[in-house]
């Protein structure tokens, strides 16, 4: 915006913008000359100690790159299978697109399209050569050392200072958000191009050129292309940033038309053809993405002959909305595992964040810094010029010399910039906290609810707070450069340099160092069926929710034991299916409907029951297994899943199999007994195996929740039994004689009365946050002709 009150000052103006050029063009800050490696060799040692940062917080992976991975087991280990599979495919006469090695016997498809195509094309790439491991530890590296320089370059365009973007570089590398998601997610690890984005987006608005139009589309692709969940985020800042950079700009001119009605004011308007461009670039980025989207969408959610109610994991309902959103807390209480002020947190507030929300922490020397960003924003200046083109005689020189300092353009409308920042800060904010508000049982709505009808299938709404992240590093550090800019030459740097120890001991995770080293055997028993031959394929208990990153350790040992199993479908797979009837290793027909899917062997791991699913000591819980399983060894190491035990399946085929689908949630055990909750509409399919109608006797154990219920069971059009349950009531449902046709039939368990509210730890377990009656397993036992 251009104010022009009369003509001395047009005439004062055209000889400050004209000295001002000439400043610029003895400063130095006409664009550099030569090759890129000549313009890049100021920042090396810049850039050298952000990879000297990425390899601490990350050691020893860089010491043993081929045997370590950051962070813990976790969904690290799915995507290791993942890439594993998709390299090693062919050696077992299978396609990278379906899986034979999950979800036995029927397998499962894998997505061959990806809308975070930039890191599964670059990996696919990266796998012809190089081990599953290396790719993902060159990854993850890689994003501490990207998210540096390019916000880096994103700071030091904003403020012309490289000791000050130094520092917004280091911020982003070191913060607890980046350091938490690296441990268990690659995608989400990959916070690097947000910052270029920003950084094209301003050159752009600066020149909206069709080469700016173009860089702004590649950096665009590149956010999308990394993680969904960043490219719906950035896009927000987008709008929300523009908004607030041109509220400020419409209000400071009618404010100055105001004060100074003679004043002739240039009008803010926008563009078109700078608006012709931004919808082509926005159109561009949605002909890439959307389809991809969509389609892999559909690969995924893609569903069997049998499907199933969603997993806990696979759920995105407003309970699971709720958990994964943030607190006010979140953002100023420290990481636990910083040994500087972790304290803080263990000591005051040990059960008010979750691991993941603690990530949003941003520091405290950020946040006094972008404070004081906002407090410099919001003070009364007398004018613009004096701002722009300082007077004082030091203030000149700190002037000259930062331009000098960068041969970037000299920084435009700061104060325009730092208000869109602010707005994007406070939305960010917003956004990042639960949808609705609990008061005893009622829920408030909050103004983030509005992302349950946007983006149905976000759940972890924290993450909402990169961007608020990324908002307070760039304000601060022109609060930082704004201060620097008034210090006594050294005086600023040295400022610099002590914010940089007291940020890296606040925000740093390690020591301890989060590692884990990879085996190069499989531990305890699933060496034992790495060395056994045998045709089929097995199943390990305790029988994990599906998919690769909740069964994430069996699927990665299954990449050294190689043989077929059935955990590790995805939902509504036949093999989630099957998992799902075959949950409960004490019930005395899973013998047999594992040796009628072809599952001839079995492993159970003790240790690791006892802690998912069992009561009595590993000992007692073994003695209680069916007959039906033949022990053929017993492995007792010291692993993570204690003893191993080995059986074959030596049971009778069954020729009736149950399949739970409808409004039935996944199982659990309670004493050894199966538990399914239901809503209102359970169907028990039977599946017929024997190539004939069968006539049989059906037994259901049912059990109430609390209220009436008036139930019935249904089989087509006909009502096979009617009854009620009261209170805690437990009955059987006993159907003396069901014919099964040759192709199955199915029974529907229809539940009438009031939904009954599960408490948050009941609803984390089966998926589901109201029901009506739970039941158990079917039982069939043959009827005499």
């Amino acid at each position: 915006m251009k104010v022009v009150s009369s003509e001395e000052d047009r005439n004062s103006l055209n000889r400050n913008e004209g000295g001002r050029a000439a400043a610029v063009q003895v400063a130095g800050n006409a664009p550099e000359k030569g090759t890129w490696i000549r313009r890049i060799l100021p920042e090396a040692p810049i850039f050298l100690f952000y990879l000297a940062v990425a390899a601490f917080l990350t050691w020893p992976v860089a010491a043993h790159f081929t045997r370590s991975v950051y962070g813990f087991p976790s969904d690290n280990l799915g995507q290791l299978w993942v890439w594993w599979w998709y390299r090693n495919a062919h050696l077992f006469g299978a396609h990278a697109s379906f899986s034979t090695m999950t979800g036995f016997p029927f397998g499962q498809g894998l997505p061959t399209v990806s809308a975070e195509f930039v890191v599964e094309y670059s990996a696919r790439f990266f796998l012809l050569f190089m081990t599953p491991a290396v790719v993902y530890n060159m990854f993850i590296t890689s994003s501490f050392l990207l998210s540096g320089v390019t916000m880096y370059y994103l700071v030091r365009h904003i403020t012309h200072d490289r000791s000050v973007a130094f520092f917004g570089g280091f911020a982003y590398v070191i913060s607890a958000y980046h350091a938490v998601q690296a441990t268990y997610s690659v995608n989400l690890a990959m916070t690097q191009w947000m910052p270029l984005f920003i950084l094209m987006l301003l050159l752009f608005m600066k020149k909206a050129s069709l080469r700016n139009a173009a860089l702004l589309f590649v950096a665009g692709l590149l956010v999308m292309g990394t993680s969904i969940h960043y490219g719906f985020f950035i896009g927000i800042f987008t709008i929300v940033f523009l908004i607030g950079h041109f509220a400020y700009k419409r209000l400071v001119a009618r404010k100055y038309a105001n004060d100074h009605p003679g004043s002739a004011v240039e009008p803010v308007v926008v563009n078109r053809k700078t608006v012709a461009l931004v919808l082509l670039v926005i159109l561009g980025i949605l002909l890439v993405i959307f389809p991809l989207f969509l389609l892999s969408q559909y690969q995924i959610g893609k569903a069997g002959k049998w499907p199933t109610r969603p997993t806990t994991g696979g759920l995105r309902n407003t309970e699971s909305a709720i958990g994964g959103a943030a607190r006010p807390l979140n953002y100023v209480l420290p990481e636990e595992d910083n040994r500087i002020v972790g304290w803080i947190t263990k000591r005051y507030a040990p059960n008010r964040i979750n691991f993941y929300s603690n990530s949003l922490y941003i520091g405290f020397t950020m946040i006094v810094m972008a404070m004081f960003a906002i407090v410099l924003i919001f003070r009364r200046r007398k004018t613009c010029q004096e701002e722009d083109d300082p007077d004082e005689p030091n203030e000149k020189l700190a002037w000259e010399s930062r331009r000098k300092d960068s041969p970037l353009d000299p920084p435009t409308d700061e104060r325009a910039l730092a208000w869109g920042l602010i707005l994007a800060t406070l939305v960010a904010f917003i956004l990042s906290m639960p949808p609705y508000l609990k008061i005893g049982g009622t829920s408030i709505p909050l103004p983030s609810v509005i992302l349950r009808y946007i983006v149905p299938w976000l759940r972890w709404y924290m993450r909402v707070g990169a961007v608020l992240i990324i908002c307070i590093i760039l304000l601060a550090s022109l609060g930082l450069a704004w201060l620097k800019r008034r210090m006594k030459p050294g005086w600023g740097v040295a400022l610099i340099a002590l914010l940089t120890v007291v940020l890296f001991l606040e925000s740093t995770l390690v020591p301890p160092f989060k590692y884990f080293t990879l085996s190069d055997k499989p531990p305890g028993v699933f060496e034992t069926v790495a060395t056994s031959e045998f045709t089929g394929g097995i199943v390990v208990y305790p029988a994990f929710e599906p998919g690769f990153f909740t069964a994430q350790r069996y699927l990665y040992y299954q990449t050294m034991f190689k043989k077929p199993m059935l955990n590790g479908g995805l939902d509504s797979s036949d093999g989630e299916a099957l998992r799902r009837t075959v949950y409960n290793p004490f019930d005395p027909d899973t013998p047999r409907i594992l040796r009628r899917m072809g599952i001839d062997h079995v492993v159970y791991l003790d240790k690791m029951f006892r802690e998912y699913e069992g009561r009595e000591s590993p000992e007692q819980e073994i003695k209680h297994l069916p007959p039906g399983l033949k022990l053929v060894k017993r492995v007792t190491i010291s692993d993570p899943f204690g003893s191993g035990y080995f059986f074959e399946v030596t049971a009778p085929p069954a020729d009736l199999v149950p399949i739970y689908q409808g409004d039935f949630t996944v199982p659990h055990l309670d004493d050894r007994a199966t538990v399914r909750l239901m809503e209102r509409d359970g169907i028990i399919r039977i599946v017929n195996y024997s190539g004939k109608p069968l006539t049989t006797r059906v037994i259901i154990p049912i059990s109430n929740l609390e209220y009436k219920h008036p139930f019935a069971l249904v089989e087509g059009d006909k009502v096979l039994l009617r009854g009620t349950l009261k209170n805690n009531d437990s009955t059987s449902i006993d159907i003396p004689s069901l014919r099964v046709p040759k192709g199955g039939t199915e029974l529907h368990l229809v539940a009438g009365g009031r939904e009954f509210k599960l408490d948050s730890g009941e609803g984390s377990t089966f998926g589901t946050t109201s029901a009506t009656l739970k039941i158990g397993d079917v039982m069939f036992q043959p009827v005499a002709r």
